[in-house]
């Protein structure tokens, strides 16, 4: 019976995302939680490898659009040769 248990047990939870991404489970559902990923049941844990993989990459992407735009905003204040902006 315990056996039929651990065959059971999703593949892609909470602890795969946190060993994927190196950080602690409950750092892991803090994040999912800040980007508004729901849970698929009762529990963070996905059914397959698709659904996984887009939720991963959904948290290692996570704060790199506010990167994007700091640097344009510096490129706007650079002056040319003459000392003038």
């Amino acid at each position: 019976m315990s056996d039929e248990k651990k065959s059971e047990k999703p593949l892609y939870d909470v602890n795969k995302l946190a060993e994927d991404l190196d950080i602690a489970p409950a750092s892991v559902r803090v994040a999912l939680r800040n980007e508004n990923i729901e849970k698929p049941g009762k529990r963070y844990e996905w059914p397959n490898k698709t659904e996984y993989s887009k939720v991963l990459s959904q948290l290692k992407n996570r704060g790199k659009k506010e990167e994007v735009k700091k640097p344009a905003a510096k490129k706007a204040a650079k002056k040319d040769d003459n000392g003038d902006e």
